[in-house]
């Protein structure tokens, strides 16, 4: 058997409690529910014994002033996606394996920096610059024992290559998160993974199965998965720059048209489509005039076109109520960029066998109104708390996200 391959770990602890609150620890205490059961917890939490797995109600009775928010695994991935962007401009390779917990190929960055202890302390420094102190490294034979060596208790930990059986010998069987088969263990007075490692192989086979062979594997230390580096980020950014500088919405407009069919065939190329756009006009004193955009759907290149004009248009109307002296130092707009901040695989936007009736033609004949009229000239209504019916009417422009209600 061919020994395992060296991975480093790197495990952002409570990510996504750090992905709803959006700043690093230390946080107030916090718990996030799915199903009316908590998912994960703030340290100051745990500290009143919340625990992940409580009840909604069990939490709040160890704590009164526990803050419970919605577990959102979308929110999660969208939030440390940019950190995995930030690891591989360091670590080139990394793989995801769940969010907040993230994998490379030891081998490379370790013969970079001189050493794997060397590479762990470099890579916990770029992340700490950048706001993440709270990471934690692992080094060890397979990904298995290099993600338990990271939530050891000190920042970085190396298990020395062949080591790895004698590393996970002391470690609860639980870590192997197989409920079914951990309590079948624990049962039968197996309760360490030295414990699991030290029966035979194919008694463990013929009993459990080739899902029990996988795990008694595991608990040997003879992890045999690779690495594998997630597919790099697709180009999508398109820009085109006017010299001299364009005033006018309408020769903005016609002058972008072939870089919005660039961000087309790219999204096609890539086989997704766009949600959400952001839109970044630069005006030739300098001044950035950034707005996001959403689509009910997604995005083809006449919207991205009307939505430059739409900017434009406000950005115009903003300008003329600006003071003489402000108004004088915008003249134009030198650059374009258009960047795809939310996309979809292609698939899930594919019309149905039949097409898709009346919502499509509907949607298309908005969007035509709305290109006539401007992009608040269609707005569809929403209710939202208030005393007065006037506070309670919420109207928000066709395409774009409602109001959250009050």
């Amino acid at each position: 058997m061919t020994a395992p391959l060296r991975a480093m770990v790197l495990w952002f602890p409570d990510w996504p409690l750090r992905a709803a609150l959006g700043g690093p620890p230390p946080h107030p205490p916090t718990a996030l529910v799915h199903a009316n059961t908590v998912i994960a917890c703030t340290a100051s939490a745990r500290e009143h014994g919340v625990r992940a797995g409580q009840r909604r109600r069990v939490a709040q009775g160890h704590i009164s002033s526990l803050r419970v928010l919605p577990h959102d695994v979308a929110r999660d991935e969208r939030a440390f996606l940019p950190v995995l962007q930030l690891i591989e401009k360091h670590a080139p390779g990394v793989a995801l394996l769940r969010p907040g917990l993230a994998a490379v190929r030891a081998r490379g960055i370790s013969r970079y920096h001189g050493g794997e202890a060397e590479a762990a302390d470099a890579l916990i420094g770029i992340l700490a610059e950048a706001g993440f102190p709270e990471v934690r490294v692992g080094i060890a034979d397979g990904p298995f024992t290099a993600e338990l060596a990271a939530r050891g208790p000190t920042p970085r930990t190396v298990v020395p290559p062949g080591l790895a059986k004698e590393f996970l010998a002391p470690l609860p069987v639980r870590v192997l998160r197989d409920e079914h088969l951990t309590g079948l263990l624990i049962r039968l007075g197996v309760r360490t993974l030295g414990d699991f490692a030290g029966l035979d192989e194919i008694e463990v086979r013929d009993r459990f199965g080739e899902r029990g062979a996988r795990l008694h594997a595991l608990a040997a230390g003879a992890d045999s998965r690779p690495v594998v580096p997630r597919p790099p980020d697709p180009e999508l950014v398109r820009s085109v720059e006017f010299e001299p500088a364009l005033a006018g919405a309408d020769q903005v407009a016609f002058a972008v048209r072939q870089t919005v069919d660039a961000v087309m065939l790219a999204l096609a190329d890539a086989s997704v489509v766009c949600t959400e756009v952001r839109i970044d006009l630069v005006g030739d004193n300098g001044a950035v005039f950034s707005r996001p955009w959403l689509h009910p759907t997604c995005f083809d290149a006449a919207d991205l076109v009307d939505r430059v004009r739409w900017q434009l248009e406000a950005l115009g109307a903003e300008s003329a109520k600006a003071p003489v002296d402000e108004a004088r130092a915008f003249g134009g707009i030198v650059l374009v960029r258009i960047v795809p901040v939310a996309v979809d695989d292609a698939a899930h936007h594919q019309p149905g066998l039949f097409g898709s009736g009346t919502d499509e033609r509907l949607h298309h004949a908005i969007s035509r109104v709305q290109t006539m009229l401007g992009h608040e000239g269609v707005v569809t209504a929403a209710l939202s708390g208030g005393r007065w019916l006037a506070d309670r009417q919420v109207l928000t422009p066709w395409g774009e996200r409602s109001t959250a209600p009050r």
